[in-house]
């Protein structure tokens, strides 16, 4: 996969930990946790959305089934990102947003 080879070419050496193997492909048809977390993704982003266009933050479509269990949903910003990189002592650049 080409952008795989681009991806780790430009990644620092410092990161290189945190990557794991080449990734490998299900069908999300098959595959439930795939299922998961496309409905998890698809949700971060209408939430991101949300956010963006200034509209009240919509309830997750699976609901809140137990009044003690609540759902997050976040999404990086770039103040995240610097925030992170100072807890884990990290050098380099954030790029502007």
């Amino acid at each position: 996969m080409a952008s795989w080879e681009r991806f780790l070419a430009v990644v620092g050496d410092d990161l290189r930990p945190f990557i794991g193997d080449y990734p490998i492909f299900r069908d999300d048809k098959t595959t439930v946790a795939l299922q998961a977390a496309d409905l998890g993704a698809g949700w971060s982003r209408q939430l991101a959305e949300d956010h963006y266009y200034g509209r009240p933050p919509r309830p997750a479509p699976w609901g809140n089934l137990n009044p003690q269990i609540n759902v997050l949903g976040q999404y990086w910003t770039k103040e995240m990102m610097l925030a992170l990189r100072n807890t884990l002592n990290l050098s380099g650049s954030v790029s502007d947003v």
